[in-house]
């Protein structure tokens, strides 16, 4: 698609070996065009999902076990050295705001963040970035987007880009307000964890 083929333009120009994989419910295909680009003298350091996973109900299961064994295949063969200096990227498109107060759009793009938080907590040398557009943004814009993050020293797992703003999902602490001092009721349920 356009993102991709615009990602794949932007990365390598930066000297970048990159791979654009079709994504489909045919996940033999797949791995086989994997391996094509793996095989390559040049070693393979990115991997672009072409299209992301925007199917139906009936098509979405076939499509994530697709990008699964890609991934799979991918880190397998990704030596020690570059898996410290490797990233690996998942581009959704959930709202925006991953879902948290646009509806979601794409079901299935909450499945590649999952998949991509999954596996930097089994990677943790590996640099993970979950980002997250609008359906529609113009794929310049994404690239953008995603450059700077690559390019940021800071290394959020999860941000959302819409019309050049960025958004990151952090843990806010806050400290609990103080509880009045007060002696059990007596009678009802209780239950004890």
């Amino acid at each position: 698609g356009k993102l991709a083929a615009e990602l794949t333009r932007r990365l390598s120009s930066n000297g970048l070996s990159v791979a654009s994989l079709p994504i489909t419910a045919d996940s033999d295909t797949a791995v086989a065009v994997f391996e094509k680009f793996a095989s390559a003298e040049c070693p393979l350091s990115v991997l672009i999902a072409d299209e992301a996973v925007t199917a139906t109900d009936e098509t979405y299961l076939p499509q994530a076990l697709t990008v699964h064994r890609v991934l799979q295949a991918w880190l397998s063969r990704l030596p020690e050295d570059q898996l410290v200096r490797g990233t690996l990227v998942g581009l959704t498109n959930v709202g925006s705001d991953f879902g948290w107060t646009s509806p979601v759009l794409h079901p299935a793009s909450g499945g590649i963040a999952g998949l991509c938080k999954a596996l930097q907590r089994e990677f943790t040398a590996l640099r993970v970035l979950v980002l997250d557009a609008p359906v529609g943004e113009p794929a310049q814009l994404v690239a953008t987007a995603l450059q700077r993050e690559l390019d940021a020293e800071t290394h959020d797992l999860e941000v959302s880009w819409i019309r050049q703003r960025r958004r990151a999902v952090r843990i806010v602490e806050r400290r609990p307000r103080p509880l009045a001092e007060a002696a059990p009721r007596r009678g009802g349920s209780w239950i004890v964890t």
